[in-house]
C-alpha cells in the first residue's frame, strides 16, 4: 500500500470495528480439539469463551500474563475439557504457541468495553444523584413556597388592617377579611374589578399619581383617599403601598373616618373654648413636675397682659400675685402638688402691664398609672 497523507486544511478519523467471534475462530481454526480462552481482571474472569463447563473439568494448557498500555493488569488462559486431549500427547498446537498478539487485542477490546461499561455507569450514577439533589431542592422549595403562602394568608386573615394585592392595570388580585368587612363587599365581587370603582372620583387623579410615583421607584405613605362602601358610604382610607418585584402592587390600609370625625369634633370645640375664653376671660394652664416647665392658654396670657405663647415656670407665675396674697398661693399649689388636694383661690394680681385684677385660680392634680402626681 503507498502513504496517504491529508491536506493541511484536512483531517481523517480512524474507526476500527473488529468481530470478536471473528477473531476467536480465527486463533482455532487450525485446532481439531476443543480449545477455550478464559480472561481475568484482577484474579476475576470478565471473559469465558465456554462458562458452561465446571471449572473441576477444566485442563489448563497454558496460562500468560499481559500488561496492555492503558496499565491494567490481566491473566489470559487457554484450556480445553478435561479427557479432550489424545493420551501421551506432550505438546501444544501451534495456534496455541502463536496466538499471544491477538489474544493481547482480545484483552485490550474487552478492557476497553469494560471500561466503557464502567464509565457510563458512573455518568449514571451521577446523573441519578444530581436529579435526585435538583428533586429535593424542588422538593425544599415547593416546602418553602407553600409555608410563606400558608404565612401570607395567616397574616391577611389575622390583621386588623385591610390589606389587598392589586396589578397595575388597576384590577384586585387578592384581599383579606378585613377589607371586605370593612367596605361591606364579598370576596368574589371585588376579584378582578378595578379599585377605581370604589375611589370617590374626586381622588381618582390623587390615585393615579401615587400609582405613577410608584412605577417610579417611590413609595407612598399616608395617602388619605376616600372610598365608597356597598352602601355608598364614604370611607377615609389612609394607604401605604410598596411595588413588588412581580409588578404587584401591595397596599395596607386603614380605615380613618372614626379617627378623623373625632378630631374634627375636637377641634370644633377647641373652637368653642377659645371663643368662651375671649368672652368670660377663662383660660387654662399646665405645670409638668418632672421638668417644670408650664403651659398658659391664650387667655392665661391675656388675662396676664402677656404676648401669647409665653409660659413662664411656676415661680415666676406666682410672683404675678400681689406680694400679700403670694404665700397663701404658694402653700396651696405646694400643697396640691404633695397631696393631690385641690384648690380654689380668690386672688389679686399684677399684669405684666403693671394693672391690679382679681382672679381666682383653680387647680387639680393629675396622677399617672402608678397613682404619683405628674
Amino acid at each position: 500500500s503507498s502513504d496517504l497523507t491529508p491536506g493541511p486544511q484536512y483531517s481523517w478519523s480512524v474507526l476500527a470495528v473488529v468481530d470478536l467471534q471473528a477473531v476467536y475462530r480465527g486463533l482455532t481454526a487450525h485446532y481439531d480439539g476443543n480449545l477455550h480462552i478464559k480472561v481475568y481482571h484482577q484474579d476475576q474472569a470478565v471473559f469465558d469463551s465456554a462458562p458452561d463447563i465446571p471449572e473441576n473439568q477444566e485442563s489448563l494448557l497454558a496460562s500468560r500474563e499481559l500488561a496492555p498500555h492503558h496499565g491494567s493488569k490481566r491473566r489470559i488462559e487457554v484450556y480445553t475439557r478435561r479427557g479432550s486431549l489424545p493420551p501421551g500427547e506432550l505438546y501444544l498446537p501451534p495456534a496455541v504457541l502463536f496466538t499471544g498478539l491477538g489474544l493481547s487485542f482480545l484483552v485490550m477490546l474487552s478492557h476497553f468495553f469494560w471500561r466503557q461499561s464502567e464509565q457510563r455507569t458512573r455518568s449514571l450514577t451521577e446523573l441519578n444523584s444530581i436529579l435526585n439533589q435538583h428533586l429535593e431542592d424542588e422538593r425544599k422549595l415547593r416546602t418553602t413556597n407553600e409555608t410563606l403562602s400558608r404565612e401570607r394568608d395567616q397574616f391577611f386573615a389575622l390583621s386588623p388592617d385591610m390589606f389587598c394585592i392589586v396589578d397595575l392595570n388597576s384590577h384586585f388580585f387578592e384581599v383579606n377579611e378585613t377589607f371586605v368587612h370593612t367596605l361591606g363587599y364579598t370576596r368574589d365581587r371585588l376579584l378582578g374589578t378595578s379599585y377605581m370603582d370604589l375611589i370617590d372620583p374626586e381622588d381618582h387623579e390623587k390615585t393615579i399619581r401615587a400609582v405613577r410615583s410608584l412605577t417610579e421607584g417611590h413609595e407612598v405613605k399616608d395617602l388619605l383617599v376616600r372610598a365608597l362602601d356597598c352602601d355608598g358610604d364614604q370611607h377615609w382610607l389612609q394607604i401605604n403601598a410598596t411595588l413588588s418585584g412581580d409588578d404587584l402592587i401591595y397596599v395596607v390600609a386603614r380605615d380613618t373616618t372614626e379617627q378623623l370625625a373625632i378630631e374634627e369634633k375636637l377641634r370644633e370645640n377647641e373652637a368653642l373654648l377659645k371663643m368662651a375664653e375671649r368672652l368670660a376671660l377663662l383660660g387654662g394652664w399646665v405645670v409638668d413636675l418632672s421638668t417644670g416647665q408650664s403651659v398658659w392658654s391664650d387667655a392665661v396670657c391675656d388675662i396676664h397682659e402677656l404676648p401669647r405663647g409665653q409660659a413662664p415656670d411656676v415661680e415666676d407665675a406666682i410672683n404675678f400675685y400681689v406680694e400679700e396674697h403670694r404665700d397663701q398661693i404658694r402653700a396651696a399649689v405646694q400643697l396640691c402638688i404633695e397631696t393631690g388636694i385641690p384648690f380654689d383661690e380668690e386672688l389679686q394680681i399684677r399684669t405684666a402691664k403693671g394693672n391690679l385684677r382679681w382672679v381666682r385660680a383653680i387647680g387639680h392634680a393629675l396622677q399617672d398609672d402608678e397613682g404619683q402626681i405628674v
